[in-house]
């Protein structure tokens, strides 16, 4: 007998629809919400791309975070192949403590806040009040980074009322720690027994150079005057200056070539008479004099280019101007390798002495700029306070100074400050060279308003809420909120009103990021920088080494005044080498008989 097996059925599906119409109405229902859906989204997507959704009324932003993080490793990686290729075309700076040196190239880590500035040769300008931060946070911490790379460094200093036995203005703060590091430092302090002796007129060698160094002595006289070139005199004063400039280096006696020297020569009576009768003034020398000579039938006129001239010099005649700015320089005029120049000066003597410290930085600056100064390491000259003296080719140097491996580190309290010194429009031309910005707490409305305008708008959203109820046979009420697009300043007038003291907005070449997908560079950055007790504590210490510096200067001192004894000689020097003409006795008596 056989068993029969057992058989299994699958269940069938349905047949496929053939038609729409078999389509069950659920499956159609479920289709045609997913194609309206995509349709939405897809609607939703265009209207962005368009703007239709998202319209934009400010376009001004700050860094984020990891855009700063990401621009500061790329200028920490610029400033280490600068110093490994020896390459100082581009160079740049940092605030914050250094914490490791490799391979000797003088690579630095960076402690908080990490703030790394890329083409210093660039320029910097900080704006910020007094009691801000901006030399404490900014400033010396930048310095101290420029002298742990070696750069040569000049220091306008115009605290030296500071600088007492026991106690250091800001340069010799700064001067002590490049002592450390094995830096030569110079001294330009008129009034001071520590200075060096810069004669100014080491400076001259041709007719240029004379009559650059009378421009800037006479501007500065004249400083903030708008109509200071203005009229003849001043005009024929300068060329006056220049020629008596030229005519002391070309006197044999060298040693007595200074502006004492300048200063007898036009004091000599009869001035005019005595060039008229010198034979053996070079005419290269003597055209420069030819306006001067031109008035030989004017005497007043003549007199009152001679007066205009002398009333100058005659400013410069004292004991701080003696010591410092006479006599054979101890200091060469080109900034070497190393070097720490401190050009300090004392307020109580600004109206004497800030025409002839101008003079020294404008003339170094200019041969720095323009001649071979024998090393490829680059010169930054730092000013704090710079409007108290005036630079007259600053604003068009700086310019050619990018290339040349010249930097220059500039702090003010204000625009006007700056316009009262240099003017509209060359205020406006050393606002566009300097790269890297630094503003701080600032007190001066107008300058508050102009930065808070050029940093532009960014925007805002804010919501807005309604309640509205509506009475009659039936009480019904609504409520709806709705989003707000505007826009505000992006850094307000009283963000940099009410600063803080060490915050500061920050824009530098090195800081880029994205706006809308466009690549933008300089973008603007908020810190606050508070330099570490450790980094302070190091900078105190050099103190000690420049108070044993000073005082070594204080036993040898170098600049010494000139004496009654060198004055006449002087005197008496001008005197013999343009003698009064020798009296023509037959022109006087027929003179005397008509």
């Amino acid at each position: 007998m056989t068993q029969d097996r057992a058989v299994f059925s699958y269940p069938t599906l349905p047949p496929m629809p053939r038609t729409i119409k078999e389509v069950p109405w659920p499956f159609l229902a479920a289709g045609g919400y997913l194609v309206f859906f995509l349709l939405l989204v897809a609607v939703i997507k265009g209207s962005k791309r368009r703007g239709n959704k998202n319209p934009k009324l400010g376009r001004a932003r700050k860094a984020k975070k990891s855009e700063w993080q990401k621009s500061q490793d790329q200028v920490v990686n610029n400033i280490v192949k600068t110093h490994r290729k020896k390459n100082f075309s581009s160079f740049g700076a940092w605030v914050g403590k250094p914490e490791t040196i490799l391979n000797f190239d003088h690579y630095f880590g960076m402690t908080n806040p990490r703030i790394a500035l890329d083409r210093i040769n660039e320029h910097l300008l900080i704006l910020a009040s007094s009691g801000a931060g901006k030399s404490y946070s900014v400033f010396d911490p930048i310095i101290r980074s420029l002298i742990l790379q070696n750069f040569s460094v000049g220091f306008f200093d115009f605290k030296g009322d500071q600088e007492q036995d026991r106690k250091c203005c800001p340069s010799s703060e700064l001067a002590g720690f490049a002592l450390k590091h094995g830096y030569k430092v110079r001294v330009v302090a008129p009034g001071y027994a520590d200075s060096d002796v810069i004669n100014l007129l080491d400076f001259v060698h041709d007719t240029e150079s004379a009559g650059e160094l009378a421009e800037v002595l006479y501007a500065n006289i004249n400083k903030g005057k708008q109509s200071s070139d203005d009229g003849f005199f001043p005009i024929a004063g300068k060329l006056a200056m220049q020629f008596v400039f030229l005519w002391a280096k070309w006197q044999p006696r060298k040693d007595l070539a200074d502006l004492a020297l300048c200063h007898k020569v036009l004091s000599l009576p009869n001035l005019l008479d005595r060039l008229l009768s010198s034979k053996d003034i070079p005419q290269k020398i003597k055209i420069i004099a030819q306006q001067l000579i031109s008035t030989a039938g004017s005497p007043e006129t003549a007199a009152s280019i001679v007066a205009t001239t002398l009333t100058v010099l005659t400013k410069f005649q004292n004991d701080a101007s003696w010591m410092t700015f006479c006599g054979k320089s101890t200091m060469p005029m080109l900034t070497g390798h190393k070097e720490f120049i401190i050009y300090r000066i004392n307020p109580l003597y600004e109206k004497t002495l800030a025409p002839l410290m101008a003079s020294v930085i404008h003339m170094q600056l200019r041969l720095n700029t323009y001649s071979d100064r024998g090393t490829p390491y680059p010169f930054c000259m730092a000013m704090d306070e710079f409007p108290r003296i005036l630079i007259p080719a600053m604003p068009g140097q700086m310019a050619d100074a990018r290339s040349k491996r010249i930097a220059y580190l500039l702090a003010a309290q204000s625009l006007p400050n700056i316009e009262a010194t240099y003017g509209k429009l060359a205020m406006e031309e050393i606002l566009a060279n300097a790269k890297t910005l630094f503003l701080g707490q600032l007190n001066c409305d107008r300058t508050i308003e102009q930065y808070s305008k050029s940093f532009g708008k960014e925007d805002i959203v804010y919501k807005t809420s309604s309640d509205s109820t509506q009475r009659g046979a039936l009480v019904r009420s609504s409520a709806s909120d709705n989003n707000n697009l505007t826009t505000r300043d992006l850094v307000p007038f009283e963000a940099l009103k009410e600063a803080d003291q060490g915050r500061f907005y920050v824009r530098s070449p090195g800081t880029k990021g994205k706006v809308d997908g466009e690549r933008r560079s300089q973008m603007l950055y908020k810190v606050d920088i508070r330099p570490s007790d450790e980094e302070q504590a190091e900078a105190n210490a050099a103190n000690a080494i420049w108070f044993k510096f000073r005082n070594n200067r204080l036993r040898k001192p170098v600049a010494r005044t000139l004496t009654d004894a060198d004055l006449l000689e002087r005197e008496e020097y001008a005197n013999e080498a343009l003698p009064m003409p020798k009296a023509n006795k037959k022109a006087a008596f027929q003179k005397l008989m008509k």
